[in-house]
């Protein structure tokens, strides 16, 4: 077992930060946020600030590249070049704002995607969920994962245990008066997020089609990769995990650059692995919602919110916004839908 780090008091940790560059113009201030947010939780938020050594070579030394110019690399120092404390709780409490803005889309969304599934579904008939000819074929054959159940029977298995695990009034009714399967305008009120998205995965393709389209978006299996990475989203921010500068994970597919304007900014200032790009598919799809919706000027007021890190470079680039859009980016998440 390796040795851990010392326990330290949170005026060691104060003066630790002090000597790293970290500027603590108020100190009770700073012990306070120390001791109700945690020190290691606002490391994730100062690390960006760490100064990058030189090229350096990788120690031990068995782990040389012999054919590299530069084994090692570019490591951080504990170096924080002169960041304000003030500065990091002021990111901190930007970010826990982004977390509950973009759970506020993903709710509206959530809410009518589920909505839309039960009525088409519905109309198929009330138990439609539990029969496989409403699915395509690779969702009702096994799975790929390598388990013998299909992705199909694994769905209805989560299904299960999101009734079991429920204690709504309306499933207590269903289950004390015999009224079991539960039809799926009814049971569709218990799914969470996943197993909705992938539920809309499994449909037909003219069936998914159908519901992207009432968002504006054409091929339902792009709509579908859009709830995916919406999906690791809503996990980040239900976890309260750092947010604004995470790359993402799930890289969604986008329609045709020609579909709407913001599409042609994909590469070209707007960076797809970044959060940006995520902001404007919720706000796309929040529009599509609500066209009357303000979700998108409450978004534009919090980014123009956003500490000024410009010192040390930092800003909406760290969202995948670059320079070149700094005077765009607000047309372009008003006109989303253009």
């Amino acid at each position: 077992m390796s040795n851990p780090k010392a326990w330290l008091s949170l005026n060691e940790q104060l003066d630790l930060l002090a000597s790293r560059n970290v500027v603590i113009s108020n100190r009770d201030m700073a012990k306070e946020c120390l001791e109700r947010i945690g020190y290691y939780r606002l490391s994730g938020y100062l690390y960006p600030f760490k100064k990058d050594s030189g090229q350096c070579c990788a120690y031990p030394a068995k782990k040389l590249k012999a054919n590299s110019e530069y084994p090692g690399g570019i490591v951080k120092l504990d170096n924080y070049q002169n960041v304000n404390f003030k500065t990091i709780i002021d990111l901190y409490i930007f970010d826990k704002k982004l977390r509950l803005l973009l759970l506020d889309a993903i709710e509206r969304i959530e809410i009518a995607l589920r909505s839309q599934i039960a009525y088409l579904l519905g109309e198929y008939g009330p138990y439609s969920y539990l029969e496989s000819q409403f699915f395509y074929k690779d969702f009702i054959s096994n799975s790929n994962s390598g388990e013998f159940l299909s992705n199909h029977h694994q769905w209805l298995s989560k299904n299960a245990s999101l009734i079991k695990r429920s204690k709504e009034d309306f499933i207590k009714h269903h289950k004390d008066n015999g009224l079991v399967p539960v039809p799926v305008w009814v049971i569709c009120e218990v799914w969470d997020f996943g197993a909705l998205a992938k539920l809309y995965g499994g449909m037909l393709e003219d069936d998914q089609d159908k519901i992207s389209l009432k968002y504006g978006v054409q091929n339902g299996r792009i709509f579908y990769k859009w709830l995916k990475v919406l999906g690791e989203i809503r996990n980040i921010c239900a976890h309260h995990s750092r947010l604004w500068n995470r790359s993402i994970m799930n890289v969604p597919t986008y329609p045709p650059e020609s579909a709407y304007s913001w599409l042609r900014k994909l590469d070209h200032g707007i960076n797809r692995t970044k959060l940006f790009s995520i902001l404007c598919i919720c706000s796309f799809l929040v529009k599509a919602i609500n066209s009357n919706t303000q979700w998108i000027e409450r978004l534009i007021e919090l980014l123009k919110a956003l500490p000024d890190m410009s010192t040390h470079g930092f800003g909406l680039n760290n969202m995948g916004l670059d320079h070149e859009l700094s005077d765009e980016w607000e047309t372009i998440l008003r006109n989303i839908r253009n």
